[in-house]
């Protein structure tokens, strides 16, 4: 039976296809008659179908006229189809129809629309395109010599008066260059449809403006309008207009960026609490935009200098729209504080050329007057940082930034600098951790001008998810060969003298894997280690004691029910050296180097502790057993109006993504814990009472001023023990009884939800 309709399909084609056609066929004698007939049927309702397409393809305009008369004038274009000229209804007008050209508003050459009523609009209008080309023509127009105020809810912030028949709903980024509007009907509005324009500068005709779109949009139905941005983070114009052509309303979005998916949502969100989207990205816009147009020449930036040492030349930084924006709108030079590391001449030129460095130039000294922004390379200026007005003085100041996905854009992470700067720290690190403001300017003295260190000046991509295990090992590594023992003897006598401490109750074999993970430590001559254990394994552990530290180690027996913290305490009561080292075992040092950078960190009398980003073995979904961070220390957390609202450590995942860099922390980990011998006595020593490794030294140390630095230069593994959680911090929150004591010297963060 299928066979026999496939052949009659096949042959009624044939008669509007002639390309289709086949010889014949004999048909079978039994039922040819019935076939016959079907065939004439199905070629006479054929021919039938060809005679009545014929006319149509004759006449085509007659067509595409009775469709749009047959429409509605409310039809919309649908949010997932392209907009197509044969979508806008017929009695739509362009702007170049206008019948008065005299009335029609223009700006740099570009009409849009003959405003209607009252002569005060048209003033208000007139200054809302003054206003678009001040801030997309930033760096070549002259500031204004009157006030001129932007308030929040000025219609220049995407809020449509009352003359438009819709209302915006919400705007995002379905793209890195896409904007999506959602446009709702107003209730009682008289026009059936209104047209909607888009307007940015050309970055390819420098003093011309691009019409992105245009599309009309119904009364009565929610619409969709899809923008094509040209640059985006240049200033959008939007236009509303009537049937006839008359222009009813002009609004800016003055930084699409800052709208959601876009490259600086991060700090929308950063800068702001738990309030509406659209409410908020109002506020921000116009308090941006009245600080770019009011500000004096010699309060803008200058300069960015970009950190290139890392560079591979795919950061966002070198993205040819930002650079567009910053060279050629805001006028900023952006030089290298330090240079490409990448021995290929070829990459390590092409990522000079990107930000137009001449191969070989360093950054330059910052000149009288100039204001510059430190950023690592895979950061980018914030909106807020390059349009707010700053003050005089000479002054290096740090600032906050978000951190956010590389990928989509979306921010996680806000980190707040603390009030005390503690950037003469000699860390060994390869870059700053925080965004630094550098001032220059002898006119005036003081800082008391200088925006606070809650400003957020950079957004920091990265690329979010598993982590590499041998990343987690060693986060720095090196090409270069491991130097023996002895050729370290000039380095090592900058190392003051240090004393390990090692609990091994009930776990000696682990023990004495981090005895031999100590013995390899380099740069360091004169350590002594003390080990506490169980009486059972003092042969064991005695026997390597002397074979790893001849004369420098000693085993001390831990009495029957004494708790883990009552050892290590009575160890840290017999040190004589200036530094000790706890270390919790089970610990392994991945890094030959360990000690000697954490000494380095002690160098500096601000700072009262160092420690090390931790990591272990966990079982996966998959029953896996894989290395992952444990511990990342604790930090001060933001709270919705800004302060500090409790002590928080949720950065385990996140840390590993950073480049490495120090961190001053409310606390790290005693399970590897340096301190200087005194200060420990007096300050600190272990709750004997508690489980966990608490102790008071976190908390008086940072109320005098002082530093908690973890480094992520270089990790430690840490073991569990046969029926313990690897992965158990606790911090009390009593420790701290006054949590603003953290803003002196602690990261403060805050998680960023969208």
């Amino acid at each position: 039976m299928l066979k026999k309709l496939k052949k009659y399909l096949r042959k009624a084609l044939s008669l509007i296809f002639p390309s289709l056609k086949s010889k014949p066929k004999k048909a079978k004698k039994k039922g040819g008659e019935k076939v016959r007939q079907k065939a004439t049927t199905v070629a006479q309702k054929a021919v039938d179908l060809e005679s009545q397409n014929a006319p149509r393809s004759a006449a085509p305009e007659q067509k595409a006229e009775k469709k749009v008369e047959g429409r509605s004038r409310s039809q919309h274009v649908p949010p997932s189809f392209p907009f197509h000229p044969t979508d806008l209804p017929s009695a739509w007008k362009s702007v170049e129809s206008a019948e008065d050209a005299i009335q029609v508003l223009e700006i740099r050459g570009r009409s849009l629309g003959r405003p209607r009523g009252a002569p005060a609009i048209r003033e208000r209008l007139e200054g809302v395109l003054k206003r678009f080309d001040r801030i997309s023509w930033h760096s070549s127009v002259a500031p204004p010599a009157d006030s001129d105020p932007v308030p929040a809810s000025s219609t220049d912030m995407l809020v449509f008066d009352a003359n438009t028949c819709f209302d915006l709903g919400d705007i995002w980024f379905v793209d890195r260059e896409t904007l999506r509007l959602r446009m709702l009907p107003k209730n009682g509005g008289e026009a059936t449809f209104q047209i909607v324009r888009c307007y940015q500068r050309d970055p390819a005709h420098e003093n011309s403006v691009r019409q992105l779109m245009e599309q009309p949009v119904a009364s009565d139905t929610t619409t969709f309008v899809d923008v094509k941005l040209a640059n985006p983070y240049l200033p959008l114009l939007m236009s509303v207009c009537e049937q006839g052509g008359e222009l009813v309303e002009l609004v800016i979005l003055p930084f699409p960026s800052l709208c959601r998916g876009g490259p600086h949502y991060g700090e929308l969100l950063a800068t702001t609490g738990k309030k509406p989207y659209l409410g908020v990205l109002c506020e921000v816009g116009g308090m941006l935009l009245q600080s770019a147009l009011h500000r004096q020449p010699s309060a803008r930036l200058t300069e960015l200098k970009i950190d290139l040492r890392p560079a591979t030349g795919t950061e966002r930084i070198f993205a040819p729209d930002l650079l567009y924006w910053l060279k050629s709108v805001l006028g900023l030079k952006l030089v290298a504080s330090h240079l490409p590391s990448a021995e290929n001449d070829t990459v390590r030129n092409y990522i000079l050329a990107s930000l137009g460095v001449e191969p070989g130039v360093a950054a330059h000294v910052l000149g009288e007057g100039g204001k510059a922004l430190r950023l690592s390379v895979d950061a980018i200026p914030t909106v807020e940082a390059l349009m707010s007005n700053w003050g005089f003085g000479a002054a290096i100041v740090e600032s906050g930034f978000v951190m956010a996905s590389i990928h989509d854009n979306m921010p996680k992470w806000l980190f707040r600098p603390p009030e005390r700067p503690c950037g003469a720290v000699n860390s060994m690190e390869a870059g700053a951790l925080f965004p630094e403001l550098e001032l220059l300017d002898s006119s005036a003295l003081g800082t008391e001008n200088v925006q606070p260190r809650t400003a957020v000046s950079a957004i920091r991509f990265c690329r979010f998810g598993p982590i590499d295990e041998v990343s987690l090992v060693y986060p720095t590594m090196s090409t270069d060969a491991i130097e023996s023992a002895g050729s370290t003897a000039v380095e090592a006598a900058a190392v003051p003298t240090t004393t390990a401490l090692l609990n091994a109750s009930a776990d000696a074999i682990a023990a004495i894997a981090c005895l031999e993970a100590i013995a390899l430590q380099l740069g360091v001559q004169g350590l002594k280690v003390l080990v506490a254990g169980d009486l059972a394994d003092a042969p064991l552990i005695e026997n390597h004691l002397q074979r790893l530290f001849p004369g420098a180690g000693r085993f001390i027996v831990a009495e029957e029910g004494e708790s883990n913290n009552a050892v290590l305490n009575r160890l840290a009561a017999m040190v004589e050296s200036e530094l000790l080292l706890i270390m919790a075992a089970p610990i392994l040092l991945h890094e030959p180097r360990s000690i000697q950078k954490l000494a380095s960190l002690m160098v500096s009398a601000d700072v009262a502790s160092a420690s090390c980003f931790l990591i272990g073995e966990r079982q996966s979904n998959k029953n896996l057993v894989k290395l992952a961070p444990v511990f990342a220390g604790w930090f001060g957390e933001i709270g919705a109006d800004g302060q500090i609202s409790s002590i928080i450590s949720a950065l385990e995942e996140t840390l590993p993504l950073l480049p490495p860099a120090r961190w001053p922390v409310a606390s790290s980990s005693g399970r590897v814990l340096m301190a200087r011998t005194a200060e420990w006595r007096q300050f600190g020593g272990f709750d004997e009472a508690g489980q966990n490794m608490t102790t008071k030294f976190w908390s008086n140390m940072i109320s005098m001023g002082r530093f908690h630095l973890l480094t992520t230069t270089f990790t430690a593994g840490l073991q569990s023990r046969e029926g313990e959680q690897i992965d158990i911090f606790s911090m009390e929150t009593d420790l701290f009884p006054d949590l603003r004591q953290l803003e002196t010297s602690s990261v403060q963060i805050r998680r960023l939800v969208a």
